[in-house]
């Protein structure tokens, strides 16, 4: 059978993205797995699509949350499975064999396997974010990995909750407690299983700057020092983000370069028009 595996998707109005979140699980060829959904008692129509599958769905809940975190600590709290992954209510699983692929990778000494995803922008293109510069510790200068694509085992999620007192990047503060505690172990693998919408509220890059350098002091962390781009590199930035020739510059880079055309399979694609 493999390990039983907890998908838990949070979820606050998200009528127009839920639907393909929830049959991209719903059709995985791996079956031992429970779904769990965490509704902020939204009132634009999600619940109306999560009962549409609920006789698929393990267990949902829809009321009043103090945001993600919030949700996301309730549906672990929820979970029954040996290993948990979180996919959000505007990520999907890339194909079907997603969690079958994932899960053959993983043993009972490993307490975190961290996979790659795809991140979507502009509609319908998106480009690799990947795991390998978390790889080698000694290295290591800081960054998130996908954490969509990441199972963790229950136990681990008892001992570090989500710090609810963030509101965009307690899965990062997470992440680095699992990666400097020595008694846990981390296995990272090259596959691609997620599709993740970049356009969340993780995209506003000042707010998640702001909470990531709390994060470093809280953790008494030095690295971000050493990430914290010089005043000529962020000059340099903002002058191809937001001037004229050299932002479409930087944009035809981008396309021919880092962007690909988004394609898949999966029954309900909102990015394939499907």
């Amino acid at each position: 059978m493999g390990p039983k595996i907890s998908i838990i998707t949070v979820s606050f109005n998200a009528v127009n993205t839920i639907e393909q979140t929830i049959t991209s699980v719903l059709n995985q060829t791996y079956n031992n797995y429970e779904y769990i959904i965490i509704d902020g008692e939204s009132t634009d129509g999600t619940v109306d699509i999560i009962k549409k599958y609920e006789d698929k769905i393990t267990c949902w809940i829809s009321e009043q949350d103090n945001g993600i975190y919030d949700a996301m600590n309730k549906g672990i709290a929820h979970a029954n499975g040996d290993y948990i992954q979180i996919i959000g209510a505007d990520d999907c699983f890339c194909n079907d064999e997603s969690l079958t692929s994932i899960v053959s990778q993983l043993s009972n000494d490993i307490d975190i396997l961290s996979a790659c995803e795809y991140v979507i922008v502009d509609g319908n293109r998106q480009f690799k974010y990947s795991n390998a510069f978390a790889k080698n510790k000694d290295n290591y200068r800081g960054g998130m990995v996908p954490h969509a694509a990441m199972l963790v085992k229950k136990s681990i999620y008892n001992k570090y909750k989500f710090d609810e007192s963030y509101k965009i990047v307690a899965d990062y503060k997470f992440f680095l407690q699992c990666y400097y505690d020595d008694d846990i172990k981390i296995k990272f693998v090259s596959d691609y299983i997620v599709f993740f919408d970049g356009s969340g509220v993780s995209s506003d890059s000042v707010a998640c700057r702001q909470e990531d350098e709390r994060v470093y002091r809280e953790l008494k962390l030095s690295f971000n020092k050493k990430t914290k781009p010089k005043k000529y590199k962020q000059l340099i930035r903002s002058l191809f983000m937001n001037i004229g020739i050299y932002k479409y510059i930087y944009n035809q880079y981008l396309n021919f370069f880092v962007y690909e055309k988004h394609r898949c399979d999966n029954k309900i694609c909102r990015w394939c028009r499907r």
